[in-house]
């Protein structure tokens, strides 16, 4: 789907401030390659030509940079608001970064030129921008990649005869959830199951519960990471029916339990990836 425009807007003035800090570096990389004293005497052609590439190397590799770091900050923003990388998107934000590049062109062109004295230097940038180019275009393709092979079917990713116990658990979860009669407590429960049955398998203590899991897993997860799975655990034990069924009536709303099978799902993906590293 297209970017709003106000995601275009915050992210050029991202880049905005970006670029002014990237310029006072350049200038400052000018100014110390300038005073180096290998570069003491322009007069000898050999040392010339050398300062010469010198400047030219600084000024390449900031293009490269700043292709990488505008692509960054596009990325930053997708990934903070949940926006995922698809067709539309991500030729858009090319097209969009393609554009600032033209900006960088032009500014890092006109240093080179006062740097280095030689007319030439339009061919480099333009050679780099190429460059910058191709390399942009298999980054996002890369994401997209990447992102597709993380939103695989979690039931694909349990489908290992390992993860049996966690697949029965999160199958009921999304049944209770997506066909009639819609069950919304016992999907949450089923979805937060699904979490526990792969907590005790990584740790290997069959009898604990989520919470004595999670302790456990300390040492090898993110504390916010462990402070969201004991959040899903509280939320377990606090809700009457969803921690350990019964006839026990509780109203759990289907914006709840949205919330929790999602929250569920990416837990049990970053579970797998850690049971993966283990093992």
């Amino acid at each position: 789907m297209p970017l709003s425009t106000d995601l275009v807007e915050l992210a050029t003035r991202m880049i905005q401030v970006k670029r002014q800090r990237k310029s006072e570096t350049l200038t400052y990389k000018a100014l110390k390659t300038q005073g180096e004293p290998r570069f003491s005497d322009l007069s000898d052609l050999k040392t010339r030509d050398l300062y010469i590439r010198a400047h030219e190397e600084n000024c390449l590799e900031e293009f490269y940079i700043r292709a990488r770091d505008w692509l960054a900050i596009y990325s930053r923003i997708l990934s903070n608001l949940g926006i995922r990388w698809d067709e539309g998107n991500s030729q858009e934000i090319i097209h969009l970064i393609k554009q600032e590049l033209e900006k960088d062109k032009t500014e890092i062109s006109g240093k080179l030129k006062s740097y280095t004295w030689r007319g030439s230097s339009e061919i480099l940038i333009q050679t780099a921008q190429i460059s910058a180019h191709e390399e942009l275009n298999n980054e996002v393709t890369l994401l997209r990649r990447r992102e597709r092979q993380y939103l695989l079917s979690l039931q694909s990713q349990l489908s290992a005869p390992r993860y049996s116990s966690v697949l029965e658990h999160w199958s009921k979860a999304r049944n209770f959830f997506d066909n009639e009669p819609l069950d919304f407590k016992n999907a949450a429960k089923e979805a937060i199951s699904a979490v526990e049955a792969l907590a005790k398998l990584i740790t290997n203590q069959p009898n604990a519960t989520l919470g004595e899991a999670v302790k456990k897993l300390g040492p090898l997860i993110h504390p916010a990471l462990g402070r969201a799975m004991k959040g899903v655990w509280g939320y377990a034990s606090a809700v009457p029916g969803v921690r350990h069924g019964g006839t026990a009536l509780s109203n759990v709303a289907e914006e709840d339990a949205g919330f929790i099978l999602e929250s569920c799902e990416l837990l049990i993906k970053y579970l797998l990836s850690k049971d993966v590293q283990i093992r």
